[in-house]
């Protein structure tokens, strides 16, 4: 079986292949901190297997209700590897939407952020009954018995090692590429929001498509700075592993303009990609080049924001 026809499989090939080379660049305390591959690898191992002693099953839908982070992509290759299906929720949705989507697409396991965010999940937890477990990615103090931090559910994953690894180690072998990898949700600008089903099969392909288009080197380093409940921010995180690049996380997209360039030159970034909607906060100073001193800018082709309805994401056209 090809070692890259699915996402999980693509991903371990990735981690045996760069092993000691970086991963992963996010702020920690003012200053960059860089994972190797092999780093990641073990975080996505620790994550999948806490994944599995939680009991989800094969084909059961996770749900990452966060920023873009490190612990994002970290969690989406996990659910990728103990089988599962990610689903991304936009973090500026208020409870009303998350609700709608946690009971649509049948969330068992839903990854959140941070307290804020948990908050929004405890207002309509009770609208929720299939949702078993909640994560908390950082700040989480309390004792609730269905609430795990992401430190939490990484010892679960290594006290039930010996347990679980042939179980997992099975699940990246037996995975297809015509399963489903993830369903991503519509704004909802027309009605309720509507998941758009893709298969590890679909993202393979575009990748491979990218191949065409995606002028990066093995070893750059790219600014992720889009939505990863967003399909095209999805795409580039996806191909930081295809083509071995270093991800590196802006801070906030918010504050793209200044602390997205400034971020830029001190991970020295060689690209980022953006939509349109967010290319004047993402672009360079000078409007005549597509090319800064800090590497080079790309963009999806898309509609001007104008045209569209108004959604209730904020980030949804960013």
């Amino acid at each position: 079986m090809a070692d890259d026809d699915t996402l999980a499989r693509m991903f371990w090939a990735r981690v045996e292949r760069s092993g000691a080379s970086p991963a992963q660049q996010f702020k920690q305390g003012g200053s960059w901190k860089t994972l190797a591959w092999r780093e990641v690898g073990g975080i996505v191992r620790e994550v999948a297997l806490g994944l599995l002693a939680l009991g989800r099953k094969k084909d059961e839908a996770v749900g990452v209700l966060s920023t873009s982070r490190a612990e994002w992509v970290q969690a989406d290759f996990a659910i990728f590897s103990a089988g599962g299906r990610t689903i991304p929720i936009y973090p500026t949705y208020p409870p009303d939407l998350i609700q709608y989507i946690v009971n649509d697409a049948e969330i068992r396991t839903l990854i959140v952020e941070n307290p804020a965010q948990l908050a929004k999940v405890i207002e309509v937890r009770r609208n929720m009954a299939g949702l078993e477990q909640v994560v908390v990615i950082q700040g989480y103090e309390g004792k609730e018995p269905w609430v795990l931090t992401w430190e939490g559910l990484r010892r679960l994953g290594r006290d039930n090692e010996d347990k679980l690894k042939s179980e997992l180690a099975t699940r990246v072998a037996g995975g297809r590429p015509e399963d489903i990898a993830t369903v991503v949700y519509t704004s909802g600008t027309t009605g309720p929001p509507k998941g758009v089903v893709q298969t590890h099969d679909n993202h393979m392909a575009m990748l491979t498509s990218s191949e065409h288009t995606l002028r990066v080197a093995e070893g750059d380093v790219h600014l992720l700075f889009l939505p990863l409940a967003h399909s095209f921010g999805r795409l580039e995180s996806f191909a930081g592993i295809y083509r071995g690049l270093t991800t590196a996380f802006a801070e906030s997209i918010r504050t793209s303009p200044r602390s997205g360039r400034t971020s830029s030159a001190a991970c020295r970034g060689s690209s980022r990609k953006c939509t349109p909607a967010s290319w004047p906060r993402a672009r360079p100073a000078r409007r005549s080049s597509g090319r800064s001193s800090s590497g080079r800018w790309t963009s999806a082709r898309r509609s001007p924001s104008s045209s569209r309805p108004r959604s209730r994401c904020p980030d949804c056209w960013a």
